[in-house]
């Protein structure tokens, strides 16, 4: 018991330092700007760094969520969005968007709603990761890395090669695929996304009893009564939407749905 208590005052001081060091992150961007460190007086200001903020805690609350429901889920730690490829899945559907919105257009434009080309990309990505990564019906962690950072680079090649077809050299697209949080984004966007995150956190918390059972193995976890199927397309469905989420915001980022969780 002891040992325990210990795990859980460590893990509850880790999560009031986040929650801290989140508050003064948050409050540095708002605060920090050409003339110095200090609170904006224009409306036009405040709404273009809190567009930022927002969208950071968003980016950031999606991709975290959805590194736990696939680390949950494949019983691997080493699991997340841009690992397995959902984030390059996510980047070249959006790419293609783009390119054949110039092409009926005639306008290079990195914004506008992206959400749909996003979560078909990375749909089809973590779809593309499962179905190769099977040996003999049963998923191997080692094959899902190796075949997520496959399908992840031949994703970002892809992409690449869209953005040569494009008449800037997929300039503005570039910039839009390194990752940032733009000042283009809207509140009704953010709403959607934020509507996603929150949805997608009751849905974990609601399954975190079933995401303890499929951390042993499946046989136990359906001895225990867990309903291994659905709660495997719950979770894919969760976590593709939480990354098309973050991938039409601020880009593909990696590493954050790797190390929150």
């Amino acid at each position: 018991m002891v040992g325990s208590d210990v795990m859980r005052m460590r893990a509850l001081l880790t999560l009031i330092i986040a929650v801290a060091a989140l508050a003064v992150a948050c409050l540095l961007r708002l605060a920090v700007g050409g003339d110095g460190l200090a609170l904006p007086t224009a409306d036009i200001v405040w709404e273009l760094r809190g567009i930022r903020v927002v969208s950071g805690l968003v980016v950031g609350a999606s991709l975290g969520i959805a590194g736990v429901m696939l680390q949950a889920l494949l019983r691997n730690p080493l699991a997340s969005p841009d690992l397995l490829g959902l984030s390059a899945g996510s980047g070249l559907a959006v790419s293609i968007a783009m390119y054949l919105a110039w092409k009926r257009d005639g306008l290079i434009v990195a914004g506008g709603w992206l959400e749909l080309p996003a979560l078909v990309g990375a749909m089809a990505a973590l779809a593309g990761v499962y179905l190769l990564a099977q040996r003999r019906a049963r998923l191997e962690p080692i094959s899902l890395i190796l075949v997520g950072v496959i399908v992840g680079v031949m994703c970002a090649a892809g992409s690449v090669f869209v953005q040569h077809l494009l008449p800037d050299r997929g300039v503005a697209a570039g910039r839009w695929m390194m990752g940032a949080l733009r000042d283009d984004v809207t509140w009704p966007r953010l709403a959607v996304g934020g509507t996603a995150v929150g949805a997608s956190l009751v849905l974990g918390l609601w399954l975190s009893p079933a995401m303890d059972r499929l951390a042993t193995s499946e046989e136990e976890a359906r001895a225990l009564g867990a309903r291994v199927g659905l709660v495997r397309v719950v979770l894919f469905v969760a976590s593709g939407v939480l990354t098309a989420v973050s991938v039409a915001l601020a880009g593909p980022i990696g590493f954050v749905g790797l190390v929150c969780p």
